[in-house]
């Protein structure tokens, strides 16, 4: 169902007026109100207000709307929703951000961003083939213990990480640096068809719109103020991430860096990151670990999948060596990464690993996506 947001034209006439990413249409609607509210401002009150230029005052003493009443045409041809800065159903989260898009664009299922367990997965597009493999992995196991997973759909690392996430039959996000229905690049056609029908596909620019070297940049702020944290697979020092990494930073989002080889060019920016502010993501347990008590319902849900009785447990117990039972004393029903039970049992790997498959044939435990361990109790 497309949902129009009652000052849809006037917050699509005030975008054309400031431009994109520009803070002063988040003042104008604080200060009046609503974009109606703007519009409808009279010239004497426009030429009040001091923090316009005179350029932009001329302009909102033009009252056409013929524009923006296109633009909903088109986005009910291409059946996108459009929400508003200041409305019903636009994320808080993107609200608080210091230059808000006014309008967000959005195709696909409508997600709450302010609740939903959703984490963005960025990087280069000129990615390594271990960029790929963590970019899609990542994506994979996190989907697969309940979180949606948000990026960019460009190049490289950000079509990795959509791909991840429908590959293990999960939601995926992909905020785009051009309008709500043009794929770029092009080849992307067949994911931007299922990252509509099994996700959703946002934008703040109007359909039609071509990209730019601006835009992609200015759709970064958006990744980051709608994901809970991002990961960073892979990046140079110039790459476009790591201006995801600032936003969420800045946004006080967490931010997570795949450590890599010190000598590799995809690895500088990554590399910087971990020097500066960055959380450590060895597996994807590393992620889903911080956020489990903030996302109960949604995180590990498998482990409702795989509980036995009391009573079988019990007596699984009884025909335990002692080395199983040492281990066992280490794994709870929250799963644990293979080198946390390791570090724990004071066991060796090998012997960590043997123990493992013995405990999950003797259905005491079970795996879960990322090389993780927990109780079926």
């Amino acid at each position: 169902m497309v949902t129009i947001a009652n000052d849809a034209k006037y917050a699509i006439w005030l975008t054309k007026i400031l431009g994109y990413g520009n803070p002063k249409g988040k003042q104008l609607i604080n200060t009046y109100g609503s974009a109606r509210a703007v519009f409808d401002l009279k010239p004497s009150e426009i030429d009040k207000i001091s923090y316009l230029t005179p350029q932009q005052k001329t302009a909102l003493y033009n009252k056409d709307l013929d524009y923006a009443l296109g633009v909903i045409e088109q986005c009910m041809l291409n059946n996108a929703s459009v929400y508003c800065y200041g409305e019903e159903g636009y994320p808080d989260c993107l609200s608080v951000i210091y230059a808000p898009p006014i309008v967000l664009y959005e195709k696909g299922h409508h997600y709450d961003y302010d609740t939903a367990p959703t984490f963005g997965i960025v990087g280069t597009r000129d990615l390594t083939e271990y960029g790929r493999r963590t970019s899609y992995d990542f994506a994979y196991d996190l989907a697969k213990n309940g979180m949606i997973i948000v990026s960019g759909m460009a190049d490289g690392c950000d079509s990795q990480a959509h791909f991840g996430a429908l590959k293990a039959g999960q939601a995926t996000v992909a905020v785009l640096g051009t309008g709500i229905d043009v794929v770029y690049p092009k080849k992307n056609q067949e994911l931007y068809e299922y990252i509509c029908g099994y996700g959703a596909v946002l934008s703040e620019y109007p359909p039609g719109t071509k990209a730019t070297h601006y835009s992609f940049p200015q759709r970064n702020r958006i990744i980051s103020a709608i994901s809970m944290g991002i990961l960073v697979a892979e990046g140079d020092l110039d790459s476009g991430s790591l201006i995801t990494a600032d936003h969420a930073n800045n946004q006080g989002k967490d931010v997570f860096v795949i450590p890599n080889n010190i000598y590799a060019e995809n690895s500088r920016g990554t590399n910087q990151l971990l020097k500066e502010f960055a959380l450590v993501a060895t597996c994807p347990q590393d992620i889903v670990q911080r956020y489990i008590e903030h996302f109960p319902e949604y995180l590990y849900q498998e482990a409702k999948e795989h509980k036995v009785s009391q009573e079988q447990y019990v007596k699984a117990l009884a025909e335990l060596s002692p080395d199983e039972k040492k281990l066992l004393e280490q794994i709870t029903e929250k799963p644990r990464y293979i080198d946390e039970l390791v570090r724990r049992s004071g066991l060796p790997v090998g012997k960590v690993n043997g123990l493992l498959t013995l405990l999950m044939m003797k259905d005491i435990i079970y795996s879960v996506p990322g090389n993780s361990y927990a109780l079926k109790l």
